[in-house]
């Protein structure tokens, strides 16, 4: 259940200039009240483990692992011991986020100006969590020998004792490559989704060539992102249902610039 707000002005001003602003925001809580029995999310592709769960009186597909509390000297994970037996194991494992956003958000303006037109499109989620599953790789070295994150750079070491990252090394050492909260992220972000600026041609122009109109205009897409998730694409499309927020296998949205003309005869 969620409550969806929209709210919509248009007016001119004067005889040429013309606006209409267009504002919508939506939030939503779920859960699951009914279920067969505690599962976990679809594994397929995912290595170490799956990384979502699902049961009776929790939130569809939230993250579930190992809570990461700090590092060693020797630059290991320091887990929480979750049930306090006083041993950190795959018992410990436990809820450490969500995909669900607080809130989306969206807002419109379009304007025009006797011959000149512009509109555009901001979109935005805040509050939700991403898992960045990329980091097995760049950041937990699941490929010792492959390419890593500009993170492993303040990797704690003896040369480096206050490194905030977990120490380098060919192997896994205490489970940083399974799942664990060092993967879980802020996916909150706002985007530019849309511009567009268009000019029409006066009439007196064409009349000599048999047009009626002619719309000249320039469009572009995903033109900026703000965010502070450090995956390529905050805005991650869902494999399936009980896969929300994994960032795994997501090719970026492209920002494209589309010139064009609109003709009229």
């Amino acid at each position: 259940k969620g409550v969806d707000i929209q709210l919509n002005w248009n007016d001119n001003i004067g005889e040429d200039f013309n606006y209409g602003i267009s504002a919508n925001v939506s939030t939503v809580d779920n859960e699951v009240t009914e279920f067969k029995a505690p599962l976990l999310g679809n594994s397929s592709g995912i290595r170490k483990g799956q990384v979502t769960r699902t049961e009776e009186g929790e939130e569809l597909s939230y993250f579930y692992g190992r809570n990461v509390i700090g590092l060693t000297a020797a630059g290991r994970f320091i887990y929480e011991d979750v049930n306090g037996d006083g041993v950190t194991d795959t018992a410990d494992r436990t809820k450490i986020g969500s995909p669900h956003a607080d809130f989306t958000y969206g807002a419109n303006f379009n304007a025009s100006y006797k011959n000149l037109d512009i509109s555009f499109f901001f979109q935005g989620s805040q509050g939700n969590d991403l898992w960045n599953y990329n980091k097995i790789f760049t950041d937990h070295g699941f490929f010792f020998n492959g390419n890593r994150s500009t993170r492993t750079l303040d990797a704690r070491s003896s040369s480096n004792p206050n490194g905030s990252f977990v120490a380098v090394s060919t192997t896994s050492q205490n489970n940083e490559d399974e799942p664990n909260s060092s993967y879980v992220e802020d996916g909150s972000y706002l985007r530019l989704k849309n511009l567009t600026i268009g000019y029409t041609l006066p009439g007196s122009v064409l009349e000599s060539a048999g047009i009626s109109s002619v719309r000249l205009y320039v469009t572009g897409t995903n033109l900026f992102t703000i965010t502070n998730y450090t995956g390529f694409d905050p805005e991650v499309i869902p494999i399936d249902n009980l896969t929300l927020g994994l960032d795994r296998q997501i090719n970026p949205l492209q920002r494209v610039i589309t010139l064009g003309a609109n003709l009229k005869f």
